[in-house]
């Protein structure tokens, strides 16, 4: 017997296309049009009682209208018979967390402009790309014009803070960084799986979709319910059990059902301007632990579009190099249309080989980039040497090197945050006995393969030293498994650089690689943390949970991020268009309190990986900084 529930909900059932979705190559654009496209335009036309939300790229709508005008017409009737509803999107696909606030400004205009364009729509309601959050992007959605944004959220998180018991039908605020607000509706990441399983045969059926659904609301309250189905461009087009066409059919049979349970569908402008719809609360999705979100039930972590696939992490650099080119120089809004697209995720995952050499091929160099920090001559210079120790002295920094362990830094001081050591080498005592050394070094990388043991640059060296106008080097070339790494720390009048000659070490390992590890010591700053740090946006700032472990990658678009204690802190930047790291916070518990770290991935675990990658050097350039009462 089929499983009965009542639904006494509308709900948006959102289907995503995409035609430049990595596996789909470009000669099977047209029958994936014909598979899947078209057989969703019939659907609709042939149930009078079905309404259906779609959203799609401005690439996708430009490629859809060269291969098939007539289905975008036969759209664009349906959306002004209110058959249709459409949600905003950019003009590429991409990450938005990842990508700088110029970018993701551009994006979602052109994108708007396109669904006019093309559709002659104004979408009111935009879908956030692959439900990556960030509280920073809300200002590129409304600079677009976007009146609310749809994303994703895990029910394994449990409802989001000031979400109560309705989060999941119900339509909240939330804020930028500047504090502009937009309304937000949340689609549940656990259920967006299960419909994707259902329509595709990839897992249960409909049964086990019904009864994951939520019941009605009370009466006389507007219950609404989000349904996002993505993917059809992955399935095979040969296979009639399991490809596009029959994921259609078996679509349409589970919305006749869901219709027969009591679901109504409805567009996103009928939810807007739907009194009994209005937001209540104000919801922040994102904290300290978490600054970007991104549903765990729907895609691969943000590691994977920030180093994997090809080489993500090496066009990702060329595309920072060209936005800091672009707003050096100014540039056209073809110019910032290319560079959205060459942005896209579908070319920083799982992508076949002829269009990657097409892409990589065609993006450009940017020039040379002539900013950088501007340092005054040294005042002072001391280099002491006292056993295995080797300390570096300008006119307002102070490290300490252990030329037993690669440069590591033992200690690390700013004359402008006191006396006291920020950065360094915990003692033994602060972490437990059978800790390796490498968890409480500062300065050091680490490196494992899948399912073999960390290997690390912590050997003897014999350092030099060189005293320059602006700044006093201690180089070494440390002995590793994978080479000779050479290293320079660089200490500035006002700031420490550590310079990583990784890219002479091969290409981009397998597994993971982490890079310039910073250790906080104990007490060097307060009992609370903030983190600071730009994820496609404004800069946010979080207070860090210090109560529990874990480790979080930053989207940090603005290339810097600071730890403060609300009045002191450091700062650590890096050169974007050079290397596109992913910067990460390590927190776990010692026996003498929360324990702080930062580091610096260039690599990591991902099924996505492809060989040949090189490496790229990395620079970290290390200041205080201080809070404004």
């Amino acid at each position: 017997m089929a499983h009965a529930v009542a639904l006494g909900l509308e709900g948006m059932l959102v289907v995503h296309l995409d035609l430049y979705r990595g596996p789909l190559a470009v000669s099977e654009r047209p029958e994936m049009v014909a598979q899947a496209y078209t057989p969703l335009v019939e659907l609709l036309e042939q149930q009078p009682w079905l309404t259906l939300v779609l959203e799609a790229s401005g690439r996708t709508l430009e490629r859809l209208a060269r291969l098939a005008p007539e289905l975008v017409a036969r759209l664009r009737a349906l959306h002004v018979a209110g058959r249709l509803g459409w949600l905003g999107s950019g003009d590429a696909r991409l990450v938005g967390p990842l990508v700088p606030a110029a970018v993701n400004r551009w994006n979602q205009a052109l994108g708007r402009e396109a669904a006019l364009r093309l559709l002659g729509v104004l979408p009111r309601c935009a879908f956030v790309h692959h439900m990556a959050w960030s509280q920073g992007l809300v200002d590129a959605y409304l600079d677009a014009g976007y009146e609310a944004l749809v994303t994703g959220w895990s029910a394994a998180r449990g409802a989001p803070p000031g979400g109560g018991e309705g989060w999941r039908s119900r339509v909240a605020w939330t804020a930028s960084p500047t504090g502009r607000r937009v309304r937000v509706v949340l689609a549940d990441a656990a259920l967006a799986r299960a419909l994707g399983a259902s329509v595709t045969g990839a897992g249960p059926g409909s049964d086990e979709l019904l009864r994951a659904l939520p019941e009605g609301r009370a009466r006389g309250e507007r219950g609404h319910l989000v349904l996002s189905l993505d993917g059809l461009e992955t399935l095979p087009l040969a296979d009639r059990e399991r490809g596009p066409r029959a994921a259609v059919e078996r679509l349409g049979t589970l919305c006749a059902r869901l219709h027969a349970q009591g679901l109504g569908f409805t567009t996103p402008e009928r939810l807007l301007d739907d009194a009994r719809a209005a937001p209540r609360e104000t919801l922040r999705l994102t904290d300290g632990a978490t600054p970007v979100l991104v549903p765990a039930e729907l895609e691969a972590p943000l590691a994977r579009w920030a180093l994997g696939g090809h080489d993500a992490a090496g066009i990702n650099a060329r595309c920072f190099a060209r936005v800091h080119e672009l707003e050096r120089r100014g540039g056209t809004a073809r110019d910032w249309q290319l560079l959205c697209r060459a942005w896209s995720s579908n070319l920083r995952g799982d992508l076949r080989e002829e269009r990657w050499r097409r892409f990589v091929t065609s993006l450009p160099y940017p020039g040379p980039d002539p900013s950088g920090p501007a340092d005054v001559p040294l005042r002072v210079r001391i280099a002491e040497r006292a056993g295995p120790r080797l300390a570096l002295a300008s006119d307002g920094v102070r490290v300490v090197l252990n030329l037993r362990r690669g440069l590591a830094l033992d200690t690390l001081a700013f004359q402008r945050t006191g006396e006291r050591a920020l950065l360094g080498t915990l003692p033994r005592a602060v972490l437990a006995p059978e800790s390796p050394p490498e968890a409480r070094t500062s300065g050091h990388c680490e490196w494992s393969e899948p399912g073999a043991p960390v290997l690390t640059d912590l050997a003897p060296v014999a350092a030099t030293v060189e005293e320059g106008e602006h700044c006093l080097i201690a180089r070494a070339s440390v002995p590793t498994e994978l080479g000779l790494l050479d290293k320079e720390v660089r200490a500035y009048a006002q700031r420490l650089e550590l310079r990583y000659r990784l890219s002479a070490l091969g290409p981009r390992p397998r597994g993971r690689l982490r890079a310039g590890f910073l250790t906080l010591l104990p007490e060097a700053l307060g009992p609370r943390l903030w983190l600071a740090a730009a994820h496609g946006g404004a800069t946010e700032r979080f207070e860090l949970d210090l109560a529990t472990e874990g480790e979080t990658f930053l989207g940090a678009t603005d290339g810097w991020l600071a730890l403060d204690d609300g009045r002191q802190g450091l700062a650590v930047s890096w050169p974007q268009g050079e290397v596109a790291c992913l910067p990460l916070v390590l927190r776990r518990r010692g026996p003498c309190g929360p324990l702080v770290r930062l580091a610096f991935a260039l690599a990591e675990p991902d099924t996505s990986w492809r060989p040949g990658a090189p490496l790229a050097d990395l620079v970290l350039s290390i200041r205080p900084c201080r809070q404004r009462r």
